[in-house]
């Protein structure tokens, strides 16, 4: 494939239990699914989930260089810069590929997949219109595993399918010109994630 990576785990530092559990297992089952279509699957930063993490600047490459953005929401999520930047920047890409392709998909296909953990007072509009996104707020640390789940393995296994179809889109193309030099790029203090309109729902939401 033109990318290096299949999706790109964009998701909060967290020194809970359910947190790091839900990420380890969601990781371990998109490279199961995703495996089946790629080699290269899951872009994943394991220090974030350690104290004091940093945000590294080197992310913006390899953001570049996956077809997707899986984004683990949580109400925290805009609390952190360095989420609220790496989603700013998968939508710059997002506008940039979708010029490449010239029209060849529908305007709104996107390369940005939210999986909620948890909402909160409610899911942001910014999260909600993006793209169809995977409801996970039953998930507790008392449930069974997301492999052994047969609803949330069905979204898995549904998002790896999507992935791969954004993949294949850009087969003839070179999505990933210039990812060598690309930089997640900074946030204005107080600026949202966000100043373009959402684009409108995906037809087909309940994946």
């Amino acid at each position: 494939m033109a990318f290096t990576h299949a999706c790109f785990i964009s998701y909060c530092h967290a020194q809970g239990y359910l947190m790091k559990r839900f990420v380890d297992e969601l990781k371990e089952q998109l490279k199961s699914e995703l495996d089946t279509y790629f080699d290269d699957c899951v872009y994943i930063d394991e220090d974030r989930l350690q104290p004091g993490f940093k945000f590294n600047e080197a992310l913006g490459k390899a953001l570049c260089q996956s077809a997707c953005m899986i984004l683990i929401y949580v109400p925290k999520y805009d609390e952190h810069s360095y989420c609220v930047r790496e989603l700013r920047a998968m939508e710059l890409l997002e506008a940039r590929r979708k010029n490449l392709l010239a029209g060849k998909l529908p305007k709104e296909f996107g390369m940005i997949i939210p999986i909620v953990l948890r909402e909160g007072v409610g899911v942001p509009e910014k999260i909600k219109s993006k793209i169809h996104y995977s409801d996970f707020t039953r998930y507790t640390t008392a449930t069974t595993t997301i492999r052994d789940n047969p609803q949330y393995a069905d979204q898995i296994k549904d998002i790896a399918k999507y992935i791969h179809g954004v993949a294949v889109a850009f087969r003839d193309l070179d999505p990933c010109q210039g990812c060598n030099e690309f930089l997640i790029p900074p946030l204005e203090e107080g600026a949202p994630a966000t100043t373009e309109a959402p684009p409108p729902p995906f037809p087909n939401r309940d994946i």
